[in-house]
């Protein structure tokens, strides 16, 4: 019997994925380990005349499963752990993929493709070699619009309370739904509210994707204006009587889109001065309104402009000294028009002058006034040039200013009228000499 060493030896033939095993249960050795398929060394019979009974056991082999996300196929990304499976050859693995499958469906996920077998996975008889598996996924979407409501974990198919649920911050309608909105105040110095404040809003809308995987929202759609208009119309602010406001208009906004900042204003009211004097019984008039500005007052062309009051034998002067136009020159009665308020939150001080109507002051009636006389009784001639009514030579003599017009002229002309006096006093000293 030839040395089991023999290179003449018979071997143990070699079975993929099995190792011959001797009676004493031991696997057999290769006869060249590099290369197991050249056989086995026969193990050394215990009695030569007997058969020695060689067993084939089955080589452990291994597999796996692998649960892959190819929502980006460039970028595939292992969801979860690895399911490592063991077994020996020709075994069939217990293992199958339909729970794992479920469960992440149930978290958005949808099953592409699964190459593991159905039945599961017969181990092969290739040692060391691992059996590799792939389930493969992308994600489910759906799709919001503005009318939808959802509540992130439930159900997004409600039919089927097992499948995927909404993700957080689903229920952020802002999403799908934004307001540029317009705000108008409208207070006092003091900041009270005056009057109702005015709201405006422009309403913008679009659709949504969102990953029900990791809740990634993309737009399915533009933003849109409501009903296409995308404009604050310009707002009037409100006519308050005796007041005016800092802003008689709030001016249009065009153009808006979903990223336009809020317009927010506020109009300040200020109460309206007027024409006062110092004359006994004039009440003040106070600024008229003007009823299509709630900025301003009466043009001074307006029929609807109220009167500074005539006083007989006096003219109303303005804050320039100039006198005041009459509304009616034929009829002084009818009053006169106001000057133009520098500030409508101040009053205007309306002076009245004294007139002189060279000797007859108007007293309103149409009826002059008696002259005042010289002194001695008689009044002035006002027929003969050079003499009085009685026939007195007053040619040379220089007659005194009228107390009433000199106090008209020294409010209207105050430095003129002090040049007058001096000059007047020089001519009657010269007069006073010559006689």
């Amino acid at each position: 019997m030839l040395p089991v060493t023999d290179p003449s030896a018979p071997v143990i033939p070699y079975v993929p994925g099995l190792t011959p095993v001797g009676p004493d249960g031991e696997g057999l050795q290769p006869k060249d380990p590099s290369d197991p398929s050249q056989g086995y060394l026969p193990p050394t019979p215990i009695d030569p005349g007997q058969s020695t009974p060689i067993n084939y056991i089955a080589n452990p082999q291994l597999a796996t499963v692998t649960y892959q996300d190819i929502e980006d196929p460039n970028a595939p990304m292992t969801i979860g752990i690895v399911d490592n499976l063991a077994g020996k050859t020709g075994e069939t693995s217990a293992y199958r993929t339909a729970t794992r499958i479920a469960e992440l469906v149930a978290k958005g996920y949808v099953l592409q493709e699964d190459n593991y077998p159905t039945a599961g996975v017969v181990f092969d008889t290739i040692d060391d070699n691992v059996q590799a598996f792939t389930v493969t996924f992308t994600h489910a979407t759906a799709t919001l619009t503005p009318e939808t409501t959802v509540t992130p974990g439930t159900s997004v198919d409600a039919d089927n309370p097992d499948g995927p649920k909404w993700p957080s911050g689903v229920d952020d309608k802002s999403q799908v739904i934004r307001n540029v909105s317009e705000t108008v105040t409208y207070v006092d110095v003091t900041g009270q509210q005056v009057a109702e404040t005015h709201h405006d809003s422009v309403q913008f809308t679009r659709t949504v994707t969102v990953d029900l995987v990791n809740g990634t929202v993309t737009p399915a759609t533009d933003w849109t204006a409501q009903n296409g208009d995308t404009t604050f119309d310009a707002v009037n602010s409100p006519l308050i009587n005796g007041f005016f406001a800092s802003k008689a208009v709030i001016d249009a906004v065009t153009n808006l889109n979903v990223d336009s900042p809020n317009v927010v204003e506020e109009v300040v009211y200020k109460q309206l001065g007027g024409w006062v004097t110092g004359e006994p019984g004039i009440a003040p008039v106070p600024y008229p309104n003007d009823p299509t500005n709630a900025a301003g007052t009466l043009n001074p062309t307006d029929p609807q402009l109220p009167t500074i009051p005539y006083v007989p034998g006096k003219t109303p002067v303005g804050p320039d000294s100039v006198a005041l136009t009459p509304k009616n020159p034929s009829v002084p009665a009818d009053g006169y028009l106001p000057p133009a308020p520098a500030d409508l939150s101040k009053d205007t001080t309306i002076t009245y002058v004294d007139n002189d109507n060279g000797g007859v002051t108007d007293t309103g009636n149409g009826t002059p006034e008696t002259p005042e006389t010289d002194g001695t009784g008689a009044t002035p001639n006002t027929d003969q040039p050079g003499k009085d009514q009685s026939g007195t030579d007053t040619i040379g003599e220089i007659s005194p200013v009228r107390a009433s017009s000199r106090r008209s002229l020294k409010l209207m002309f105050p430095e003129q009228m002090g040049r007058v006096s001096r000059c007047q006093s020089q001519l009657l000293k010269v007069h006073q000499q010559l006689v």
